[in-house]
Order: C-alpha cells, then sequence, then structure tokens
C-alpha cells in the first residue's frame, strides 16, 4: 500500500465495510445462479452483470488504495464472470466454487487491511487464485477447451476459508471444501486510472469506461440509519443489453438487475454501533427518568391538570424517541441466513448428499448485537443438520423419501421473542441412543431416566463432550459445540428447544428477546417485593376462590378457568417470601403464557410501566424464574420474571418450593 495512505484507517474502515457488504450479498446471489443453472440451464444475465459491477467496484477501490493482490484475484474474478455476461449458460458449478473461495480470501485480506492498512504478505496465496481463475477462463472459454479437466492445486495453495469461521471443534469451522487453487505465478494486474475512484468518492450517477463495456457504478451498500428516499429514477441507468453490458438503443432489452449492495432508492449514512448503543443507554436512562417523575409519590393522589397533561405528551415523545433508537438498531436477519447457503451447499457436496436449504421470514428484522452474535450458533446447527440429521440419497431412497434432503430456517415473531426454526427432514434423533449415554456418562441414574419425557432427554445433546456419533469426523462427532450453542444463545437472553421424531426428522427452536434494553412490563406485588411480568406474556388477571383451587396428591395445584384447569404457582413459595394475602380472595391470578398457559398467583396488579431490563446486581447471582431487574421510580428494584423459566420448574415439579433445589 501507498505510504501517503498509512495513516488514513478511515477511508480504509470505509473500502472494508462496504466490501463486505458486497460479497455477503453476491455470495448468496451466486449460488442461487448455479441452483437455476442446474435446473432450468439459463441463467439471468442481469444478474450476473449486477455481480461482475459488485467486483469491478472493488477492484477499483483497492487498486486507488495501493492494495494489489486485492485487485489482482478481484481483477481475475471479474474477467470470468465476464464471459458469463457474454454466455451465462456457460456458469457451472466449478466456477461458482472458485468465485466464492476468491471471495474467502478477499474477505480475509480485509480483515488485515482493517488492522494494518495494507494486503501484504499473502502474495502467493493471491497468485495462486488468479492462476486458477486464469485456467478456469480458458477451459471455459468457447473453443479454449470447455469442460476439460482443471489441475487441482495442494493443499498448501489453498486460501483460509472464512464462510464459516470459528474455533476448531467448537462451532463454525467449515472443513468441508478440499481446496481447488493452483499455485502457478501471474502477474498481479493494474488497475486502470477509473478503476481508482474509491467508493466514498464517486457520484451516484457516475459512469465508468472499463476494458469490457461502460456501466453504472452500484450505489453504497445500506448503512446502519436512513435517510427520507430519493426517486429511483433520479439515478437509474439507462437500457443496458444484456449480452454485452453496453447501452443500445431499440430492439429487445433485458435491463440488468441493481447491484448487489445497491440501495438507489435511500440515502444512508454509517454510525459507529458504540455509538448507537450509548443512545439506546440514554434512551434506556430518559425513560427511567420519566418514569420516576410522572409517578413520583410526591405527586400521587394530587389533581395536577397541567401536570398531567405534560407528563403524557412526555411520555408520547418518550415512546416515539425510543421507537426510533430502537429502529436503527433493527436489521433483517436475511443476510444471516443466506450465508447458510454456502455452509449448506460445500458440506453436501463433500459428503456426497443432495440437500436444499428453504428459508423463510428473512425479512424478520432481530437487534444488531443479537444478529451478531446468532451466526456462529446457527452455522453449528445447520451444519449438524446437514451431517447428522440428512442421510445419504440411497438410504432415502431406500426409506421412502425423496433423494434430495431439506433444511428450512425460518425466522419469525413469536409474542415478545424472535423465533429462529431450523428443522431437517433427516433420520431424527434416537432417544434410546440419548438415555443409553446419559446413564453411561453418569447425568442421570437409569431409574429416573425412564421418568423422562422426548424434550428432557433431547436436553442431553447439550451437554459438554456429549455425542452419540459412531465415529469421529472433520465435520463433527467429538461432542463439542452444541454445548457452546446453549451458552451463546443463553448469554442472550434466549433458549433452544430440540422436537425430534426417529425417521422423520428434527426441529430446533431458538428463541431470543426481541430487543436487549426495553419492554413493557405489568408491576404485580408479592409481599414486599414489586415484580415486573413481561406484558406479552400475560393473557388475562382473574379473581379466584378456594373453590376454583383443586391440590393435587404430590403437593401441586390446578386452578379452574372459566372450562378447563391450569397449573398454579404461588409466586411467594416459589422465592420464599411472606405474602401479604393471606386467603386466595385476598388476591388475584394472574394467566401467564408460554408454551403452555399457567396461573401465577400474587398479592395485588400494581399497573403497567415502560421497564428498562438491567442486568442482575453480582451479589445477587443467579436467581430462579428471573431474568433481570429494573429500576422503579421510587429508587428500589424491581426483578423482572423469566416467565419460560418458571414453566419448566413448574412442569418439572409442581409442587417444588423454594427450598426443594
Amino acid at each position: 500500500m501507498s505510504e501517503s495512505w498509512d495513516d488514513n484507517d478511515e477511508l480504509c474502515g470505509e473500502f472494508c465495510s462496504e466490501s463486505r457488504d458486497m460479497l455477503a450479498e453476491v455470495e448468496p446471489v451466486l449460488l442461487e445462479l448455479e441452483g437455476s443453472s442446474g435446473a432450468i440451464g439459463e441463467v439471468d444475465p442481469g444478474v450476473i452483470d449486477s455481480i461482475f459491477r459488485a467486483f469491478h467496484s472493488m477492484k477499483g477501490s483497492a487498486g486507488f488504495l495501493g492494495l494489489d493482490t486485492i485487485v489482482s484475484v478481484t481483477h481475475s474474478a471479474e474477467s470470468l464472470l465476464d464471459l458469463f455476461r457474454q454466455e451465462p449458460a456457460l456458469l457451472r458449478s466449478e466456477h461458482v466454487t472458485a468465485l466464492c473461495r476468491t471471495m474467502d480470501f478477499v474477505n480475509v485480506l480485509l480483515d488485515q487491511v482493517e488492522v494494518t492498512f495494507n494486503d501484504g504478505g499473502h502474495e502467493e496465496e493471491g497468485r495462486a487464485i488468479a492462476q486458477r481463475l486464469e485456467v478456469l477462463i480458458e477451459s471455459t472459454r468457447p473453443g479454449g477447451g470447455k469442460g476439460g479437466a482443471v489441475p487441482e492445486a495442494s493443499p498448501a495453495a489453498d486460501p483460509p476459508s472464512v464462510a464459516a469461521s470459528g474455533p476448531t471443534d467448537e462451532i463454525g469451522v467449515d472443513d468441508a471444501v478440499a481446496p481447488v487453487f493452483a499455485s502457478a505465478p501471474v502477474r498481479p494486474a493494474e488497475a486502470s486510472e477509473a478503476d481508482r475512484i474509491p467508493l466514498a468518492t464517486r457520484a451516484p450517477d457516475e459512469r465508468v469506461e472499463s476494458d469490457e463495456a461502460r456501466f453504472e457504478k452500484p450505489a453504497p451498500p445500506a448503512a446502519t440509519v436512513e435517510s427520507p428516499s430519493v426517486p429511483e429514477a433520479a439515478s437509474s441507468p439507462g437500457p443496458i443489453d444484456a449480452a454485452s453490458g453496453s447501452e443500445e438503443p431499440g430492439g429487445p432489452i433485458r435491463r440488468a438487475s441493481p447491484a448487489p449492495g445497491a440501495k438507489a432508492s435511500k440515502g444512508t449514512i454509517r454510525v459507529d454501533l458504540e455509538r448507537l448503543d450509548h443512545l439506546m443507554d440514554l434512551v434506556g436512562e430518559l425513560i427511567l427518568a420519566e418514569t420516576m417523575v410522572t409517578h413520583s409519590p410526591d405527586v400521587e393522589g394530587l389533581h395536577l391538570p397541567r401536570f398531567e397533561k405534560a407528563a403524557v405528551h412526555l411520555n408520547r415523545i418518550t415512546r416515539s424517541l425510543q421507537d426510533v433508537a430502537m429502529s436503527t438498531r433493527m436489521i433483517p436477519i436475511g443476510a444471516t441466513f443466506r450465508k447458510m447457503l454456502r455452509v449448506v451447499r460445500d458440506l453436501a457436496r463433500k459428503q456426497g448428499k443432495e440437500v436444499e436449504l428453504e428459508l423463510a421470514g428473512e425479512e424478520t428484522e432481530i437487534d444488531k448485537t443479537v444478529v451478531e452474535a446468532i451466526g456462529d450458533p446457527l452455522v453449528h446447527i445447520v451444519r449438524n443438520s446437514v451431517d447428522h440429521g440428512i442421510e445419504m440419497p440411497d438410504v432415502r431412497n431406500a426409506a421412502g423419501k425423496p433423494r434430495m434432503g431439506r433444511v428450512r430456517l425460518e425466522a419469525r415473531h413469536q409474542g415478545g421473542e424472535i423465533w429462529i426454526l431450523i428443522e431437517d427432514d433427516g433420520k431424527g434423533l434416537d432417544r434410546e441412543a440419548i438415555l443409553a449415554k446419559a446413564v453411561s456418562r453418569g447425568l442421570i441414574d437409569e431409574e429416573a431416566a425412564q421418568e423422562l419425557r422426548d424434550p428432557e432427554i433431547f436436553r442431553f445433546v447439550f451437554e459438554a463432550g456429549f455425542s452419540t456419533a459412531s465415529k469421529v469426523t472433520d465435520v463433527s462427532g467429538r461432542g463439542v459445540g452444541m454445548d457452546v450453542v446453549r451458552r451463546n444463545i443463553e448469554n442472550l437472553g434466549g433458549k433452544v428447544e430440540i422436537a425430534s421424531e426417529l425417521g422423520v426428522g428434527t426441529q430446533i427452536t431458538i428463541r431470543l428477546p426481541l430487543t436487549l434494553a426495553i419492554i413493557e412490563g405489568m408491576l404485580v406485588r408479592v409481599g414486599d417485593l414489586v415484580y415486573t411480568l413481561p406484558l406479552l406474556s400475560i393473557r388475562e388477571s382473574i379473581p379466584i376462590e378456594t373453590a376454583d383451587v383443586t391440590r393435587l396428591n404430590g403437593g401441586g395445584e390446578m386452578v379452574r378457568v372459566r372450562e378447563g384447569l391450569i397449573p398454579m404457582l404461588r409466586l411467594h413459595d416459589y422465592h420464599g417470601v411472606e405474602a401479604r394475602a393471606e386467603r386466595l380472595e385476598d388476591g388475584i391470578a394472574i394467566v401467564v403464557e408460554d408454551q403452555e398457559c399457567f396461573c401465577l398467583f400474587v398479592d395485588e396488579v400494581i399497573g403497567q410501566r415502560q421497564t428498562v431490563i438491567k442486568g442482575l446486581p453480582a451479589y445477587l447471582g443467579s436467581l430462579r424464574g428471573v431474568s433481570g431487574c429494573s429500576i422503579l421510580s421510587d429508587g428500589d428494584i424491581s426483578l423482572i420474571l423469566d416467565v419460560s423459566s418458571i414453566e419448566g420448574d413448574l412442569r418439572a415439579s409442581p409442587s417444588r418450593g423454594v427450598g426443594d433445589e
């Protein structure tokens, strides 16, 4: 890299961020093209053209910054893609594999550029990749030996893969693809003068003259904060010929698709995530301050019309500010989902399986922090679905299943949570094998094992070192990974559950909080304590009488709600506090719902509040059935109840009190 840019970390950071965005969007598009090419024999040339433009823009910016290795490999990738712009039907799986590996290598270089502001030290790998692409170009070009054998490389020449990065044997190590690059040297390509214009400094409607054709530079990828939309017609390119990419008036014309990462209809800016975190902290403190003012004991019982009117206006502004602050952190989960296309493709090809990945709910928005943290656990679960779940095609055929296995990823809002479901139609989990392994490892005694239900048995797969695999492979079998998955998800305040049927398939559900900061809650009193119940978990509050309650032989209680009986838990017994309500008639039952409905008996309902979630103080440790705490208007602490955890305890032992650990 040239000396003049050594201190320009801002420009390098902008280049790395935009390049990663483009690569993240190009990869799933490539994999989809591969599928359409194999099934239909046709590829949309407009999509090819948009991928070409992404590589071209990256090459130009890298040339401007003096990143010669990135220039070399992106130039070769661009040359290969130019063949498909002219003859889309030439695209084959080996081309997609080579381009994906090229993007892996560029991602590795971007990690280095972000720290050192140069891409030096990887020249040999870059030459190997460029040479491999040049060999593919020659063998693919009509009349140039298309379909001929392409020489394989030694493992040493294989660049690091970042399709599923992570620590070995824990989460996301992508060992599933054999090296494909040769190591013959190739002269690095020189960037043209137009190519040397960085992404950040080009005008939105600028046209660049390249060696191949003229095209419009894609707009910068979407950033964290969006400004009001700009009319799309103001910056849309003229008609593009599908074959050559040049403008051509008249005749049948296919318009090129927008470049990956381009959002021409909206202006965007990039904002440091730390600033957004600080903004959310300030909004949380503002909500606490607003609650302390409007619900101050000093004004309780006073008739102050002007104060009440001002308080309502302040509350409305505070909530609007909260919504805006939260929306700046919310991003669609689709980009994370589409990364799994590569994971499934590579692993299935290595193992000789036929697997289709189905995506649903890609538009579901989730907090950016949660999205980043869920990536590695998701990779590990998807890899397990392909490796352990999906059978070989002949085995599936013999069992009356389609040869093509199916893995489905779905995201959806459920109550106040985000649910991510990973389903496969494979062989399912063998409950007896899991139970036998748990007994042999001393996790449970044989007598107690017979009383366990399927969900409790399947939970053993999350124990460290637990595996029923008959052999260890380079993908799995050591029993390391699922325990890390569970720990990472629980660190986010989420939960992971397994449902499976032998011979039919497995479903893993990841349940995550919608946000990590603010919830709507209902304050309830039990003795001298004030608890907060998440509002979305509450179905109704009902008065009950002693005649409505039925005591079970084991000590648990059921309460009649209209025509049915549901379990009831006295919250003062659960946490060992002294209740104020001496009789059932003096308290109130709150019907809550997680997976199933049950009742929580409390002394009284105080009212609804917007609650800022805080972590529990260290001296309190971990409290059963509590997910965090909040500050009340008088400065006291309110414990936030974890309905899912309480339901699990109630299901496991309806009669268990706080002292029966």
